[in-house]
């Protein structure tokens, strides 16, 4: 394991290196027990305890430093790389389309506009990391678009599921009972149960934590006007130039690669 990270990942973990020495040591404690005769002693077992304290002291100063001196290093060159590649973008304008928003505001500083499809793994890791930043600076807009992969209701995509259009449709809806987000966090913690539309029928009903009114949801998910909504707004994702989920909008132009607070941070105090 010290050679894979040292030598296929390029660095190493003083913790992990730690837990082992204290692996070890468990193993000779426990063989000195059970062995007669063996030459450790168990009045040797406090050395083993100021050794396995200086060992997990030593390892947490260790990896701090180099968490803070070699871990960001890498990161702030992708972040510097991401940013310049952001900034040097020109601005397109982008009018969501009846939007699920975060921090309404015409005069916002900064605009996100998401695109996501709700069974994309990397949207469910993107989506606590930009609802983060945006609930934590008042002045930032989110706007979320759904972008199903979905044929039967984005013909960008050539396949339909059915699954991933319904439960944009369902998104949008539970917007109009004031659970947007709810319904949206949910969805992502539980998409590898969505394998049909049946299935997330069944799965929302029992979600009783959500206090959705399922039947006016399902109603709702149902109605040519909904279809049309996520229809629209996946035309529009692809006219802004979405080619895969998740793919962040701010201030018009498209953050490249996978985001972080660092970057979002990073754009906003540049504007």
């Amino acid at each position: 394991m010290g050679a894979i990270s040292l030598f296929v990942l390029d660095t190493i973990c003083p913790a992990c290196t730690a837990t082992y020495v204290l692996s070890f040591i468990s193993f000779v404690s426990i063989w000195a027990i059970t062995t007669p005769g063996s030459l450790v002693q168990i009045s040797d077992f406090k050395l083993y305890g100021v050794v396995g304290a200086v060992l997990l002291g030593f390892s947490y100063v260790v990896h701090g430093s180099f968490s803070e001196q070699y871990f960001p290093k890498k990161a702030q060159e992708m972040i510097s790389f991401q940013f310049a590649d952001w900034n040097a973008k020109p601005a397109i304008e982008i009018d969501p389309i009846s939007p699920l928003q975060l921090n309404p505001n015409p005069n916002a500083k900064m605009k996100m506009v998401e695109f996501a499809d709700f069974r994309c793994g990397h949207c469910a890791t993107a989506f606590p990391i930009i609802h983060k930043f945006a609930k934590t600076h008042p002045d930032v807009e989110l706007s979320f678009q759904a972008f199903p992969l979905d044929g039967e209701c984005n013909p960008v995509i050539g396949r339909a599921n059915n699954v991933s259009c319904f439960l944009a449709r369902l998104s949008h809806c539970a917007g109009e009972q004031d659970k947007a987000w709810d319904a949206q966090e949910w969805m992502f913690k539980n998409q590898r149960a969505f394998g049909s539309v049946e299935a997330v029928k069944s799965k929302i009903i029992e979600a009783t934590s959500l206090n959705l009114d399922t039947e006016a949801l399902f109603q709702c998910a149902d109605t040519d006007q909904t279809r049309e909504i996520i229809r629209n707004q996946a035309k529009l994702g692809e006219q802004v130039g979405v080619k895969g989920t998740p793919s962040l909008y701010v201030n018009g132009k498209k953050i490249p690669g996978g985001f972080s607070i660092p970057l979002l941070k990073k754009i906003y105090n540049s504007l």
